[in-house]
């Protein structure tokens, strides 16, 4: 199996994370005047492996995901100069998690770890799939059961 990602994913305090991705999760909290109730925090810095066909920078993309009782915040930075970094809030009400993406990368020979999400978001109450790359470790492990345990307890 190829790799084309190298994960590193750690448990954090939310003073940790990178201070573009908490401006991203504080301009939504703003807007929604909100606090966060931290159950779990991650943050992962992904390096891609492979290099486009020009060769240029290697691409690294850093990640935050923080699970309240309410909402799974997921704060990225792809790392390509071009765009900023977002927040987006899922509604644990309306979500569910699978590994579908996953599954089809090793399927075609890729090697990679992660979770889809999929439900509402606070931008989109029609319904949106993200794929969150995640190292697999114990702290991966422990995030997708404090994870699933807050989807379960708000249905």
């Amino acid at each position: 199996m190829k790799k084309e990602w190298d994960r590193r994913t750690v448990q954090c305090d939310y003073t940790q994370i990178q201070p573009e991705l908490r401006a991203a999760i504080e301009k939504e909290l703003k807007e929604l005047d909100e606090e966060l109730d931290i159950q779990f925090c991650i943050a992962t810095e992904s390096t891609r492996l492979k290099r486009g066909m020009f060769g240029g920078k290697q691409q690294v993309q850093h990640s935050a995901c923080i699970v309240t009782p309410k909402w799974l915040v997921q704060a990225i930075d792809l790392g390509d100069g071009k765009t900023g970094p977002v927040a987006v809030f899922h509604y644990l009400s309306r979500m569910q998690v699978n590994s579908d993406t996953m599954e089809l990368a090793q399927k075609l020979g890729i090697e990679d770890y992660g979770i889809n999400v999929f439900g509402q978001t606070r931008w989109n109450l029609k319904g949106s799939r993200y794929f969150i790359g995640l190292q697999q470790n114990g702290v991966t492990e422990q995030f997708i059961n404090t994870l699933t345990e807050a989807i379960r307890k708000t249905g």
